[in-house]
């Protein structure tokens, strides 16, 4: 098999497909804990040691969780203005009950903005785990027809070798 090699060249990275290796470089993704950490660097992976490359739509926790913090504020906010009929805190309420309900309704427009910005923003990404850790690109930096390229030039290295494998 002749050593061929494939150079996907992004806007900030670039990928190098051979025969015995991946090699990254630019920026990329690691998952550590379970997070995605933006990383800039160089990496070498051997082909034997990747398992897979896909394509991989993740969403943004930073919407989920600042739906999560308004929607409750907002609650909280709507049970104190309810609470304007008991005695104790009347006139407190009262003073406040008209700036009381613009941030109600201001949050209330801005944790639905959040909760949609969560459900319908996707980020989709090339995966490829590999034994020792996952690396990830935005596939928003690349050419779709280079990656495709690159997806089916690695699993045709992955048949070859495993035929090559089994023959010795």
């Amino acid at each position: 098999m002749a050593s061929e090699r494939l150079d996907v060249v992004g806007e900030v990275g670039s990928i190098s497909l051979t025969d015995k290796r991946l090699q990254v470089s630019g920026f990329y993704y690691n998952y550590i804990n379970s997070y995605l950490r933006k990383t800039n660097g160089n990496m070498f992976i051997p082909i034997s040691n990747i398992l897979s490359m896909r394509y991989y739509k993740v969403r943004s926790k930073y919407f989920f969780m600042a739906f999560l913090y308004s929607g409750s504020l907002t609650i909280l906010l709507k049970a104190i203005y309810e609470l304007k009929s008991y005695k104790l805190i009347k006139p407190f309420t009262q003073l406040i009950s008209g700036y009381l309900m613009k941030v109600y309704y201001s949050g209330l427009l801005f944790s639905s903005i959040m909760l949609l910005c969560y459900l319908f923003k996707e980020h989709k990404l090339i995966d490829i785990p590999y034994m020792g850790g996952r690396v990830c690109f935005e596939a928003s930096d690349f050419n779709k027809i280079d990656i495709d390229k690159m997806i089916n030039q690695f699993y045709r290295i992955k048949r070859c070798s495993c035929r090559i494998n089994v023959i010795k």
